[in-house]
């Protein structure tokens, strides 16, 4: 699916990246996965959304606030950063 795809495309590129599709909130999976995974930066692939985006309440911008990494926010099917 487009997880394999998107991880193909990193180690491609020559970077190593894991990923995971969960299936409730995002944040505590995310959490966790820096935790126990030692990671340099954290890549977020949504759809847009125009009023969580606009002001910052989207979960990848709290990712961002709660983190101690980087985090790196892409809309799907576009060239647009969060």
């Amino acid at each position: 699916g487009q997880l394999t795809a998107s991880l193909d495309a990193f180690a491609a590129a020559g970077a190593a990246a894991t990923g995971a599709v969960v299936a409730d909130a995002p944040l505590p999976a995310l959490r966790a996965a820096v935790r126990d995974i030692p990671a340099d930066e954290v890549v977020v692939v949504t759809t847009p959304h125009a009023l969580e985006d606009t002001f910052h309440t989207d979960w990848a911008s709290r990712a961002r606030d709660e983190l101690q990494v980087p985090v790196m926010h892409l809309y799907a099917g576009t060239s647009q950063l969060g």
